[in-house]
């Protein structure tokens, strides 16, 4: 009952206060992870940055480290296949369906901006829209993880599935949801790519 409710009022959220610029609702989908031998499907959210070419980015920790070939990606129905992936940081690009694209900020954002995160809860086939502000840029968070990440704040609720979805800025694209953490008070934030991470890793495949 609890599920239905935040869900319910996700859908509430995002018809009163949709996703600005976002011209195809289809650049926003869940990654579904089939592993051979293990039953039960896996979800993780991706976006389009390329509508001519297919290409989706998503986290890297999203797709398989071990035993590669046992790993199967579906993005609206049809197979995805990774081509890119640096786990340094947690970055991945697959090639899949077309479909609209989302586009990068051009300007690094700062800190302080009102941002949205965007993705799929806990693998819902309902698309949500969380608002939040980014607190720092680049800063080192899980130093046995990641070299640094972005930090994010916004809603407490558990974030499962929403990795590899778009965080926005005024409609583009800045970072890439990767995980959460408890800062030194002891609330939980959300992490990110760098900006510049997300920026160096993709260049070339977004639309032009």
């Amino acid at each position: 009952m609890k599920r239905l409710l935040i869900s319910l009022i996700i859908t509430l959220a995002l018809l009163v206060n949709p996703l600005p610029l976002l011209s195809d609702i289809r650049s926003i989908q869940r990654l579904i992870i089939r592993i051979d031998d293990i039953a039960g499907d896996g979800f993780c959210t991706t976006f389009s940055i390329n509508r001519e070419k297919g290409y989706w980015v998503t986290a890297a920790h999203c797709t398989g480290l071990e035993m590669p070939e046992a790993w199967h990606y579906i993005i609206s129905g049809q197979v995805a296949t990774p081509i890119k992936i640096d786990r340094s940081m947690d970055l991945a690009i697959l090639v899949g369906p077309k479909a609209g694209s989302l586009w990068l900020q051009p300007i690094a954002p700062k800190g302080g901006e009102l941002i949205n995160i965007v993705g799929y809860l806990d693998g819902s086939p309902f698309l949500s829209v969380l608002e939040g502000s980014l607190v720092n840029p680049n800063s080192i968070v899980l130093p046995d993880w990641w070299v640094h990440n972005a930090i994010f704040e916004t809603s407490p609720l558990n974030f499962r599935g929403v990795s590899g979805g778009p965080i926005m800025l005024d409609g583009k694209v800045i970072s890439v949801m990767q995980g959460w953490a408890e800062d030194y008070e002891g609330n939980k934030v959300q992490l990110g790519a760098v900006y510049e991470d997300l920026r160096e890793f993709t260049e070339g495949f977004w639309d032009r």
